[in-house]
């Protein structure tokens, strides 16, 4: 058994055409989103550039230690022959801190089957976008509209191209809602939407009809102990296979990790093409779950906003722009809830 990275060395030299695209190429593409490829590839469908160049492009202008995620991932991926030849393009990255209080990321991979995938960035180490993740629980974030408007500007509405969304963690998220507040001629276009232990919608932000046409394409993924992803709702449905546990909280993955670090998709255990899968969550995810829930149910938007408040004045007294230091300025009590999201 392996995580992505084992993945990339052992079936990296597949074609397309070879072996067809699985979950764990779904998990690899959202994670490669987090990756800071501006000025890299371009924002328009008419210059599109090569993972390969693209990852030349961006060592080459940032230090590893910078990278923010592993850069493993971006090496071994773009050196093999089932990522390398990929072509990007749409590459969005809006980090605003004085109006809209957001952070946002997107961006296409044109795949061979004609089925490109479209990954939403999750969660960085900003406070911005740490506020922003904290506020889905009591509205609509400006991140969420703007996916929304990504997927009605970029997809191809003429049946030419169909499309695969995602993201990890708060990026599964806005691919749900952006899917649900696309027009219906972009919503047709869109075959599956990958939700990697990410939050769902809070029950008062979902229009039920526009949910319904969605809810059967939402494909779930979770590891054993989730706390963010099972965050408002975990009946989304999952494609069950052979290779795949569907669960009434999703396709459930074994973890290297412990606790809540196995938010950590490098942590996620792999074997061949599929994810190495359990039968149902451990039990201390499903008290948290319990527990949060119970919360959520109690608290009306003013309490939730009020704590969200609160939480960011104390962060920025302490100075932090990142949330390295969090366990420091965190009731210890609400660490399981927010540690990783």
């Amino acid at each position: 058994m392996g995580n992505i990275i084992s993945y990339l060395r052992w079936r990296g030299d597949l074609l397309w055409s070879e072996a067809p695209f699985n979950e764990v190429d779904n998990l690899i593409l959202a994670c490669l989103s987090y990756f800071d490829f501006d000025g890299i590839v371009s924002e328009t469908e008419k210059n599109p550039v090569s993972l390969m160049c693209a990852a030349e492009n961006f060592f080459s202008e940032h230090r590893e230690s910078k990278s923010p995620a592993d850069p493993d991932l971006l090496k071994k991926a773009a050196a093999s022959k089932r990522y390398g030849d990929i072509m990007l393009w749409g590459y969005r990255d809006v980090m605003d801190r004085e109006q809209e209080m957001t952070q946002f990321a997107a961006l296409h991979f044109v795949l061979e089957d004609g089925i490109d995938y479209i990954s939403f960035r999750g969660t960085d180490n900003t406070i911005v976008g740490w506020r922003e993740s904290f506020r889905l629980g009591f509205e609509v974030v400006p991140a969420q509209k703007r996916a929304a408007g990504y997927l009605e500007e970029t997809i191809c509405k003429d049946g030419t191209v169909r499309y695969r969304i995602g993201g990890h963690s708060k990026g599964g998220n806005l691919a749900v809602y952006g899917a649900m507040m696309c027009s219906e001629e972009a919503k047709e276009q869109i075959d599956a939407i990958y939700m990697n232990d990410s939050p769902g919608l809070c029950p008062a932000m979902i229009d039920e009809e526009k949910y319904q046409d969605i809810q059967g394409r939402i494909i779930k993924i979770v590891p054993e102990f989730s706390i963010i992803g099972m965050l408002f709702g975990c009946n989304s449905p999952v494609n069950g296979t052979e290779q795949t546990v569907a669960m009434n909280s999703g396709l459930i993955v074994k973890s290297s990790a412990d606790g809540i670090l196995q938010h950590d998709a490098f942590s996620w255990q792999i074997e061949g093409n599929h994810f190495v899968t359990a039968r149902q969550l451990a039990e201390k995810a499903w008290i948290y779950d319990g527990i949060f829930d119970r919360w959520i149910e109690s608290a009306d938007f003013e309490e939730r906003e009020l704590f969200v408040r609160n939480f960011l004045m104390l962060w920025k007294q302490e100075e932090q722009e990142q949330h390295q230091n969090l366990q420091k300025v965190m009731p210890v009590d609400l660490k399981p809830y927010y540690l990783q999201w």
